[in-house]
């Protein structure tokens, strides 16, 4: 009877484990893709239905014939930059899921542009050195900005800038504008001292019309006298070929 009532004791115990076992299932996921602009090229895999986490996706893009279009990266969520290969697997979850726009070369950006920081120069008297962060919000929503990029400079430098974290500036007849925040840190190399300031570009410089060339440069003093200096640049091919 003792070993009866030991199994017993047993099954008690592990009936419940493994119930809960059944009930939690993997989480599901999506992920669609699109493409920047049909005439140039279009794309292929992805599921708008969910998916089981760890389900192996493949997408592709491929160039329209005679459109003579360069397919330039893979951008999810309109926000990161994924993949410079035309053709990637992907593994679903929490970080992979989501909608993957094709962005193809184009001579103007007529009908979606997508930008990155590209370079940050300061310059200011008796400045060791500078930490900084980069950030943007839509002008809509100022409460909610994104981290770009954080990095330090010394003496007054010019820092070269490449990361995957992008932003868009809309489609043709729908512009979104933006407010970009430099938050500096900087070490005084007479005194010592550190100072921590902050500079906001105005929503108004930083729209699509705002780019010559594909480029745009904010430019700004902070209360210190700390000459800023920005560049925004849309994504091309050049940036890609110079990592």
């Amino acid at each position: 009877m003792k070993k009866v009532g030991k199994i017993i004791l047993a099954s008690a115990l592990l009936v419940p484990s493994l119930a809960l076992f059944a009930c939690s299932s993997p989480s599901s996921y999506t992920l669609t893709t699109y493409s920047s602009n049909e005439l140039l090229g279009t794309v292929s895999g992805g599921s708008q239905k969910s998916l089981t986490e760890g389900t192996l996706v493949s997408i592709s893009a491929t160039p329209k014939p005679n459109s003579d279009a360069q397919f330039l990266c893979w951008i999810r969520n309109r926000s990161q930059i994924v993949s410079t290969e035309s053709s990637v697997d992907i593994t679903l979850g929490a970080d992979t899921d989501g909608t993957y726009t094709a962005l193809w070369n184009e001579a103007s950006p007529s009908s979606m542009l997508y930008a990155t920081a590209t370079s940050l120069t300061y310059s200011a008297e008796n400045i060791a050195s500078i930490d900084y962060t980069i950030s943007y919000a839509y002008s809509t929503s100022t409460t909610n900005f994104n981290t770009l990029v954080s990095g330090t400079m010394e003496g007054n430098s010019s820092n070269a800038i490449f990361e995957d974290d992008v932003f868009y500036l809309g489609s043709a007849g729908a512009f979104y504008n933006y407010i970009f925040r430099v938050n500096v840190v900087a070490t005084y190399s007479d005194t010592g001292n550190i100072a921590t300031e902050t500079l906001e570009f105005s929503s108004d410089m930083i729209s699509n019309s705002s780019f010559t060339n594909g480029t745009a440069t904010l430019t700004g003093t902070t209360q210190q006298g700390i000459e800023l200096s920005l560049v925004l640049e849309k994504i091309n091919a050049n940036m890609f070929s110079e990592q």
